[in-house]
């Protein structure tokens, strides 16, 4: 079985294929905004030529479906659907928060990812590992990072921040909250690994779904505050 991954919702442009075992190639770059799309197809071609990997030859397909970059979340699904229906095999959406949060392997932190929402709000949602396995404890949402201050605070356990932006690390930093300290920067990128990684779990437990069903997962409006 062979999982092809894209991660385009983040600042980097990331795709990987694994098999059931392991994963076999990735690669991943900086993204420059007007050619994105043309960086992940070239990306694609490029791993399949290399690892001598046919498309036909890739039983599913996935890709971060967002929140983040609305154009790389919306380039991420259309190839991901075009290459679904064109080959006839099903496809997996992974949420962005869940592929960074996948990043991090340890099990005595909360994990939260979060991602520039602009004008101080982020993206975010708190994870957990347990078993080495990866489980959510909230929905996707929006919120203020001075409201994120006031949740976290109300934590006991330790948090553990990590976010592929310079922008909103240094700001997390700043916020200097006594029992959270920030994923180390070389695991701070979405991975299009995580991708796969994930994708995997999802196939096991018979969680794919058709090329028409793939849609974003854009959040919106809907602020937590206190």
């Amino acid at each position: 079985m062979l999982v092809l991954g894209l991660d385009t919702c983040c600042e980097t442009c990331s795709v990987a294929i694994a098999n059931d075992k392991n994963l076999l190639i990735q690669t991943s770059t900086n993204k420059h905004k007007k050619r994105s799309s043309e960086i992940i197809i070239k990306q694609i071609k490029n791993i399949l030529n290399f690892s001598n990997i046919k498309v036909s030859e890739i039983d599913f397909f996935a890709t971060t479906v967002g929140p983040g970059s609305f154009t790389g979340t919306r380039i991420g699904i259309s190839i991901i659907k075009a290459l679904s229906q064109s080959l006839e095999k099903k496809c997996i959406p992974i949420s962005t928060l869940e592929c960074l949060a996948n990043n991090i392997t340890w099990e005595n932190f909360l994990i939260c990812p979060t991602i520039d929402a602009k004008n101080d709000y982020v993206y975010s949602c708190f994870f957990k590992r347990k078993n080495k396995t990866l489980v959510k404890l909230e929905e996707e949402n929006i919120i203020s990072l001075s409201a994120l201050t006031k949740k976290i605070n109300n934590y006991e356990n330790k948090i553990i921040f990590i976010s592929d932006e310079a922008l909103i690390y240094e700001k997390l930093t700043n916020l200097k909250i006594s029992n959270a300290i920030m994923a180390p920067f070389l695991i701070n990128s979405g991975l299009a690994s995580s991708v796969v990684q994930l994708s995997l779990d999802k196939i096991t437990n018979n969680k794919t779904i058709n090329y028409n069903e793939i849609l974003p997962l854009y959040i919106k409006n809907c602020y937590y505050e206190n």
